[in-house]
């Protein structure tokens, strides 16, 4: 029989990782293995510490030749694990492999399944039935709450950093008041608005408006998304205005000039907030240098010094009976 990834010679176990053994094992990572993600190490650090951290997929090594072991799967939770004081079970697949080609070609061939998303865990959840929202609205309000949690990097949080789904999940019930009666109000808007309100960065700011000044808010999203009593001087009417087109010429070229991040479109909306909820006319439509959602308590919190150096390289090492 050929030599496969489907037949190659293998060990599982489970093993109980302590935080120094998980620091010897890391010295041993494949040395063309994808950089640290600084921010995936500290979300599982905290899962580990909480106790909330599911450890359901296999830590894998290889020996290549007989020689020593090389970590080939598992960097990010084992860098986690040695961080903390708690020891964790885990099932270990040990590899034994010829060359360094059938190395290289184990390690391409791990993690290529398509994994769940927020998507998958609504429909899971059964988030459409219990709220009322459609599936897309309900991954949209989930999904655009992440920016309205985190303010800082602002409206661009990753959305691993939000916690599980599950968190996400639990999250938008929280906010289902605000989210319904903005989605409803979203279905009798015109296109293109209906479509480009519905993205995540404009859902997230009608979340932080209509939660932190409701008496004001509602009357502003009828007028951006609707036009409702509105007038070419009115504010509202310029945002609606200006989110078109900026969309649409986004949307009409591939130059990266014209394309609109989350946070510029935020600062934006959050510029003809203020200015509304402050009476206040604007000739120009431009957006903030920091983001503050006035009457809101909502201010973008800047990141200072975020540089990040290298990852040393090292060698692998015996696993240790």
């Amino acid at each position: 029989m050929p030599r496969t990834m489907s037949n190659l010679p293998h060990e599982v176990e489970v093993e109980l990782i302590s935080p120094k053994k998980a620091a010897e094992y890391l010295d041993g990572t494949f040395k063309r293995n994808r950089p640290i993600v600084r921010e995936v190490v500290e979300m599982y650090t905290t899962r580990i510490e909480d106790g909330d951290f599911l450890n359901a997929t296999a830590i894998v090594f290889a020996s290549v030749a007989n020689e020593d072991l090389v970590l080939v799967d598992g960097q990010h939770r084992l860098s986690a694990l040695s961080k903390g004081k708690k020891s964790l079970k885990f099932t270990v697949q040990t590899y034994y492999l010829n060359n360094e080609e059938e190395l290289a070609t184990l390690y391409g061939t791990l993690d290529i399944g398509r994994a769940r998303n927020l998507n998958d865990s609504v429909r899971a959840h059964a988030m459409p039935e219990e709220t009322g929202l459609t599936q897309a609205d309900s991954t949209k309000l989930a999904s655009a709450l992440n920016f309205v949690v985190h303010k800082r990097p602002a409206f661009n949080i990753k959305g691993r950093m939000s916690g599980t789904f599950h968190d996400q999940i639990l999250r938008a019930k929280e906010w289902l008041n605000e989210g319904i009666w903005y989605f409803d109000t979203l279905k009798a808007a015109p296109q293109p608005m209906k479509t480009i309100a519905s993205r995540k960065a404009i859902v997230a700011c009608a979340m932080i408006t209509l939660r932190g000044y409701p008496s004001k808010s509602k009357a502003f999203w009828r007028g951006v998304l609707l036009l409702e009593d509105t007038s070419p001087d009115d504010v509202r009417f310029k945002l609606h205005m200006k989110l078109v087109d900026m969309f649409t010429r986004s949307r009409n070229t591939e130059a990266k000039s014209t394309h609109v991040t989350c946070w510029q479109c935020a600062s934006i909306v959050a510029s003809v907030w203020n200015a509304y909820i402050s009476n206040r006319s604007m000739s120009v439509i431009k957006g903030l240098t920091t983001i503050v959602f006035k009457r809101c308590r909502w201010k973008e919190e800047k990141i200072h010094g975020n540089t990040k150096k290298g990852d040393k390289k090292s060698e692998p090492v015996k696993k240790k009976s």
